[in-house]
């Protein structure tokens, strides 16, 4: 429980076939946020539970997925309790959940959470659910899932430096504006295969969780112009090196700093951009960016770096920027203008939503009311913080209560409530 940016993978979970435990449980996911994390390709056999969720693990846009996973000879194969949330959809029509049950006794796919599962499975008669509880299915024209294994897998040549021999892409290459023709004598074609290899491989790296920064320079060195100015950025962000590498030669390192691959003002905007979600993490162990503790001075930042151009950085701070903090912008001859088009104070919040939910005084001190707005009446509100834990719930009969929030610390908070119609309503709330 309490953390996340896992995946779970390749593990086997087996109980003798005559065990005599009252409970026999594989895996317990408790209370792991509302991030994208994954219980995939796992082997659950001869266990009362194979999969048991807890608490908070999803929100209505994201949360944790359990896929391509094999459950034999379970009681229960996937069990939300009461209460519990995953990520509402599960697999699609491109690429199906595709969980195996093999001999379930009981049921495939129990779901008492907070809201009713979307879940997709290809025409494989083993993905079948059994017996599900909480769930809408979907089947026809859903495709298989692959379930490739992602652990330890090739990633292209393991030497970096072999990956591009002959290539002479330090140097520069054929496409490549302002850059000398390669003198390598290879084709394009083995150069854009080079390339691949270079962007699977570091795709491979930045994924683990335990990131390899010297692995990942090591790449992007080999790959001289042609590497990911992100990237690099990202990389020089955390070292504290401009060039993105640490411990590298200044003739060598410069070749990241070349204006065909990222303008000065865009790699200086970016490293804004990520130092700011640095300094917005909680603690250094947890992945999570605090959006909603920002300061006024930082949310002044992020609407500098929204404001400076057009490249990705900006992109990402308007959308931050709108989704936390209701300060969006909008279109304007082709050029993203810095208007803003609402505010806490205005009739989004203030008024309640589009789904049938009005939360106000909005932003509040300490009481909030909750309010439905159609004709269903509220039986439980829940209060989520910005990182999916919930930190208040009030079960009622009303269409109307009253949650106390001046225990809470100041920001953004979510609000959910469950109808008499078993729909969701949602909504957010500053606190001040």
């Amino acid at each position: 429980g309490n953390s996340t940016g896992y995946l779970v993978e390749g593990n086997a979970f087996t109980a003798s076939a005559n065990a005599n435990s009252p409970s026999r449980t594989g895996i317990v996911v408790d209370n792991s946020g509302i991030q994208a994390n994954s219980i995939y390709l796992n082997k659950l056999k001869n266990l009362d539970y194979g999969i048991v969720v807890r608490d908070t693990n999803g929100s209505l846009r994201s949360g944790l997925c359990l896929t391509c996973d094999t459950f034999e000879n379970c009681t229960y194969g996937i069990y939300v309790e009461e209460y519990a949330s995953v990520a509402p959809v599960q697999g699609s029509l491109t690429k199906g959940a595709d969980n195996k049950f093999l001999g379930t006794q009981t049921r495939s796919l129990w779901n008492d959470g907070v809201w009713q599962l979307d879940y997709y499975y290809s025409s494989n008669p083993q993905c079948m659910l059994y017996h599900p509880l909480g769930v809408n299915q979907y089947t026809n024209h859903v495709k298989p899932n692959s379930c490739l294994s992602t652990l330890c897998g090739p990633v292209g040549p393991v030497n970096p430096e072999t990956n591009f021999s002959g290539l002479d892409v330090a140097a520069g290459g054929p496409g490549m504006p302002d850059a000398p023709a390669s003198q390598g004598n290879a084709s394009d074609t083995d150069l854009q295969a080079a390339i691949g290899n270079y962007y699977s491989a570091v795709r491979r790296i930045m994924a683990d969780s335990v990131e390899s920064l010297q692995d990942l320079a090591a790449w992007h060195m080999a790959a001289g112009v042609y590497a990911d100015p992100y990237s690099l950025t990202e990389i020089g962000t955390t070292t504290g090196n401009a060039a993105g590498v640490s411990n590298m030669a200044q003739s060598q390192a410069g070749i990241f700093s070349t204006s065909s691959q990222m303008s000065p003002w865009e790699r200086d905007n970016y490293a804004d951009f990520r130092t700011l979600m640095d300094a917005l993490r909680p603690d250094g162990n947890n992945a999570a960016v605090n959006w909603p503790a920002a300061t006024p001075a930082q949310i002044d930042e992020l609407q500098r770096i929204a404001e400076a151009n057009t490249g990705r950085s900006s992109t990402m701070a308007k959308g931050v920027l709108c989704f936390f903090f209701d300060i969006c912008y909008e279109e304007d001859e082709g050029e993203m203008k810095g208007r803003l088009v609402e505010t806490f104070h205005g009739t989004s919040l203030q008024d309640g939503t589009a789904g049938g939910l009005l939360v106000y005084p909005n932003p509040t001190d300490n009481l909030l009311n909750v309010e439905s707005a159609d004709s269903q009446m509220l039986h439980t509100v829940w209060v989520y913080d910005s990182f999916g834990r919930m930190v208040a719930i009030v079960s009622i009969n009303s269409y109307l209560c009253t949650v106390d929030l001046h225990k809470l610390e100041r920001g953004i908070y979510f609000i959910q409530a469950l109808k008499a119609d078993g729909g969701i309503s949602t909504a957010k709330v500053m606190k001040n």
